[in-house]
């Protein structure tokens, strides 16, 4: 059994991979990371032979390193750019690619494949991402936005008479009445609307629709939302890891 970790600006997160099955075994806040956290989700687990990590906290990998070693005498592997050739990273400095990017790329090249057509890889976590990957492994555009949880968490914080609170109970714009369910509409809707016109956006300038695969710890939030039909998969970025473990 493998063991695939996604480290992120806010969470990590932990998948096993036995005979091709991926398995969501637990997660905690980037912030939180301990020996103690890290000890509560993998005591229980079967013995792994393999550590494999996505990782944007270089800060974390070190501590991971040390973990693994003194635990279980394994050396993760840490994915990089350019594990998967398939993949023509096309920008000015692809080292500037997030690692996690990078494994929804992978795996969102493979669904651009099947479909025969490009595909908006929508990534709804810190920040907003999406990103443009065509049938043959081109990659070269992408848009970037603040997120639910910045712009929530910016807001609170540079006004002093909006309160912080959680993007819950939506109500339609015209039916909102105090300051909590304003803040709450704008930002929901106004996110979706965002994403919604970047991808009309992208389209227009390459003259194509595409595919649409969102994933990421936002993605059930507006999910629903999001233009025309699509295809929701919380695993994108370890099946990416996968794929590229099994590439070798």
């Amino acid at each position: 059994m493998k063991l695939f970790i996604d480290v992120g600006n806010t969470a990590i997160k932990f998948v096993t991979c036995e005979n091709d099955k991926l398995t969501f075994v637990g997660r905690f806040y980037t912030q939180e990371t301990s020996i103690e956290k890290m000890d509560n989700i993998l005591k229980d687990l079967p013995p792994f032979d393999d550590v494999v990590v996505s990782s944007v906290v270089p800060s974390a990998n070190t501590a991971l390193s040390k973990y693994f070693k003194t635990n279980y005498d394994l050396k993760p592997r840490f994915i990089k750019i350019g594990d998967y050739p398939e993949i023509n990273v096309d920008i000015e400095n692809p080292e500037e690619l997030g690692i996690d990017l990078y494994c929804d790329l992978v795996e969102g090249y493979q669904f651009s494949k099947q479909n025969k057509k490009p595909t908006l890889i929508i990534d709804l976590g810190t920040a907003s991402k999406i990103m443009l990957i065509d049938e043959k492994g081109l990659f070269n555009t992408c848009v970037i936005i603040p997120g639910i949880e910045i712009s929530k968490k910016t807001l609170s914080s540079s006004t002093a008479q909006l309160p912080f609170y959680e993007v819950l109970k939506i109500k339609k714009v015209t039916e909102t009445r105090n300051t909590v369910e304003v803040i709450n509409a704008s930002i929901y809707y106004g996110h979706i609307e965002s994403i919604n016109g970047l991808i009309n956006r992208i389209e227009k300038e390459i003259g194509k629709t595409c595919n649409y695969l969102i994933t990421g710890g936002c993605a059930p939030i507006i999910e629903s939302e999001i233009k025309g039909p699509h295809t929701y998969d919380p695993l994108l970025c370890f099946k990416g890891i996968q794929r590229i473990v099994k590439r070798g």
